[in-house]
């Protein structure tokens, strides 16, 4: 079985899993994961490498358009929650 350390060296919060040739990341759906393929093994790393493997991980277009699912999200609950 293959070992990919991109887990290892990620720091994006929406990171899932891997394989050689595909990065997996939390969805925009409910309860959903979405898979970007490349056509080579180093396509995928120079894209975690600019993206996953750094703390500004927000400026990948898949972390910042999930960051907007939870903004929204923020934004639709009320300010104040009544304590039990």
């Amino acid at each position: 079985m293959p070992n990919y350390t991109g887990g290892a060296d990620t720091v994006c919060p929406f990171y899932l899993r891997e394989d050689a040739k595909s990065i997996s990341c939390e969805g925009f759906g409910l309860a959903s994961v979405m898979t970007m393929k490349f056509k080579k093994t180093e396509e995928k790393r120079a894209w975690q490498s600019q993206y996953c493997f750094l703390f500004s991980y927000g400026r990948c277009p898949i972390a910042a358009a999930i960051e907007r699912k939870y903004e929204t999200k923020e934004e639709q609950e009320p300010a104040v929650k009544r304590l039990r």
